[in-house]
């Protein structure tokens, strides 16, 4: 079942959303134990609130993006036999959590490029800055 989330100006019911195997998502950024822990903690509680951003595109056009040494260090990284590749834009802390839980697969929305994807990011991390102040906001006035 896909995620039920908006986000400020792009709606996500404009993207397809499915359910991506762990195994078949690349993440090419470190991830933080201490966030990974928390969102463990959260999902066991909540389930996943919001879905991970994922661009999928060819390998070849991937490296393409990539200088010389960042393409060499990216292509023992990504399996052999990939021909197409789902780049985690935004998630990388919840895969891993997911991980670590034991999930076979996790909800993405599906990004046309990563233009699109850094604004939705953009836009989902301003909407949770917001939203975190009108908590502090109600519990201040308590």
């Amino acid at each position: 079942m896909a995620s039920k989330v908006r986000y400020p100006y792009i709606m996500l019911n404009t993207f397809e959303v499915r359910s991506i195997p762990l195994d078949r998502l690349f993440c090419p950024c470190a991830t933080v134990n201490a966030f990974v822990e928390r969102l463990a903690e959260s999902f066991e509680k909540d389930g996943l609130l919001n879905p991970v951003i994922v661009v999928r595109l060819s390998v070849e056009d991937f490296l393409a993006r990539k200088g010389a040494k960042g393409k060499a260090k990216l292509l023992k990284r990504i399996p052999a036999d990939w021909q197409t590749i789902n780049v985690v834009w935004g998630g990388n802390n919840r895969v891993e959590a997911a991980r670590i839980l034991g999930f076979d697969e996790i909800d993405c929305v599906m990004m046309p490029n990563f233009d699109v994807a850094m604004q939705v990011q953009d836009n989902h991390r301003e909407w949770n800055k917001a939203d975190a102040r009108k908590q502090r906001e109600k519990r201040a006035c308590k």
